[in-house]
Formats: structure tokens, sequence, C-alpha cells
């Protein structure tokens, strides 16, 4: 089945690590070699840890966790 207007047109998922798995240099050594691909980039704020406390959602930015940007590319 095809869509005229797909449903969803876009899914971040955020991955958050207790100890840093990527660093600066590899990112934008990933960025480089998908450029082509990918040609529109954006660096934005990091995308909010949330969790549920108490019934409500709790939301927090760590950056030595969640890194301290988020990289977003499209085509």
């Amino acid at each position: 089945m095809k869509y005229s207007k797909a449903p969803v047109s876009e899914v971040i998922v955020g991955v958050t690590f207790e100890t840093p798995l990527l660093y600066l240099n590899q990112i934008f050594a990933a960025q480089n070699r998908l450029q082509q691909e990918f040609p529109v980039t954006e660096i934005r704020p990091p995308l909010v840890n949330e969790s549920l406390v108490g019934f409500k959602l709790s939301h927090e930015i760590d950056p030595s966790h969640t890194g301290p940007f988020l990289l977003r590319m499209r085509a």
C-alpha cells in the first residue's frame, strides 16, 4: 500500500549511555562520510531524557550522558 501523504514522516530515537561511546571526532567523521547521501545537516540541542516519576513525566538534560548536541541529517 502506498500513501500519498505518509502518516509518519519522521521518527527520532535517542540513546543514553552511562559512559561516552562516541566522541566528537567520530561523530563528525561519520557525518562527513554520509554527507553526499544526506546533505542537509542540522545541529540541535540534545534530546531530553524522559522518565516516569510518580505518574508524572520527568525531563532532564545531562550532556555527559546524552552528548552535547543532536546531529540531524536528511536528504
